[in-house]
């Protein structure tokens, strides 16, 4: 049988496949659990399901290929949010700041199907009677990118710049019209995103303490499938 190229060339691993340190996207997740498997596990073993989060990288690289050169916007770029002490510095890539907007946005790929939970999950913070488990797990995983950008935001914040709002654009990665796009903001909190970095800190402070456990939030996936 014929060596497939393209499965060659969709592996071969980019800088941020060979990340050694925790970044914003697994620190600011919602379950205290995975904070601290991604602080104590440097090596992360290999995602079966790699596909989807490929195609999301080549999203990324075409959007900021075909942004280039607008003005008043600084795109994917490397932000330090911190130092662990015995840790190492905390990076991350943030995808697009709009500095005379304060905007910080972040692309994220997603499946039509799962679109509706996600809306769902922006339009109801907080849980609702009978609501199904689709919303719930859409809810943590949303509040997980939410850390995500504050984690961005607070660097941004740490380094002089001032955002003001985070949005969100979902692209469907099976879409096939305009309505397979689509925008959530919120507005940027300070005092939030510090609580995000003080939690970071005293989980990896206390990794090896057997007086401290890190609960997995019950519609976790991550947790689930660990």
């Amino acid at each position: 049988m014929t060596k497939s190229v393209a499965l060659e060339l969709l592996k071969q691993q980019t800088d941020r496949d060979r990340q050694t340190l925790a970044g914003p996207s697994s620190l600011g997740s919602a379950c205290d659990a995975c904070v601290a498997y991604a602080l104590s596990n440097p090596e992360q073993e290999e995602n079966y399901y790699w596909l989807g989060a490929t195609i999301g990288t080549a999203i990324h690289l075409l959007l900021e290929k075909r942004a280039k050169g607008t003005p008043n916007v600084r795109l994917e770029s490397k932000v330090v949010v911190g130092e662990i002490p015995g840790y190492g510095t905390i990076r991350g890539s943030m995808d697009r700041y709009e500095t005379r907007a304060r905007i910080l946005r972040d692309w994220k790929t997603t499946l039509k199907k799962s679109v509706p939970s996600l809306k769902k999950a922006y339009e109801f913070p907080e849980p609702q009677p009978g609501e199904p488990l689709t919303w719930k797990e859409a809810r943590l995983k949303l509040r997980g990118y939410v850390g995500q950008e504050h984690l961005y935001a607070l660097a941004l914040h740490r380094a002089g710049l001032k955002p003001r709002t985070l949005v969100i654009e979902f692209i469907c990665r099976d879409g096939s019209s305009d309505e397979d796009i689509f925008v959530f903001d919120w507005p940027f909190d300070l005092a939030f995103a510090e609580l995000l970095w003080a939690r970071v800190m005293y989980v990896y402070e206390n990794l090896n303490n057997p007086k401290v456990t890190f609960a997995s939030d019950p519609f976790c996936t991550a947790c689930a499938l660990r």
